[in-house]
């Protein structure tokens, strides 16, 4: 019965089998669920978020730790247009992604100083033209600012 097999095929086979099984479901966990993401305005992400916001900005060289930070949400050039996150994510990022279409984001990470003093630790913005430094991170900050006392 057993002399048709090839233990050492087979045994490879079983390996490959055994790795991918395992790899399995670590792959559907580390996918978001859109219809998971801007579900509330908590200041801190969800899983399912954090997982969204990683994806798209995979393609740079750092992406900022994004678990367990406040963050903040704006539109446009310096952060001009404050939102809230289910607004950013209901706005901007899932008709997006339905439609297959890419989106520009912005990240600046506060400074421990402006972080104290805003109350929020990474700021995000869609759609900005201006990069935030110098002069120009300044006035992402004070945007950040005015929109914060403002709540």
């Amino acid at each position: 019965m057993l002399e048709g097999l090839n233990f050492k095929s087979t045994t490879l086979r079983m390996k490959h089998l055994l790795i991918t099984l395992l790899l399995f479901p670590f792959g559907i966990l580390a996918q978001y669920k859109l219809d998971s993401i801007g579900l509330n305005d908590d200041i801190l992400l969800n899983t399912h978020e954090v997982l969204y916001l990683k994806e798209l900005l995979s393609k740079h060289d750092s992406v900022p730790t994004l678990e367990n930070q406040r963050i903040h949400f704006a539109a446009n050039n310096w952060g001009a247009k404050h939102l809230s996150k289910s607004a950013f994510f209901n706005t901007y990022c899932k008709p997006r992604t339905e439609a297959e279409l890419s989106m520009s984001l912005v990240v600046l990470v506060l400074t421990p100083e402006e972080r104290e003093e805003l109350k929020v630790d990474v700021m995000i913005v869609a759609w900005s033209k201006i990069t935030p430094v110098g002069r120009a991170r300044k006035k992402f900050i004070a945007n950040i600012k005015n929109s914060t006392s403002e709540n």
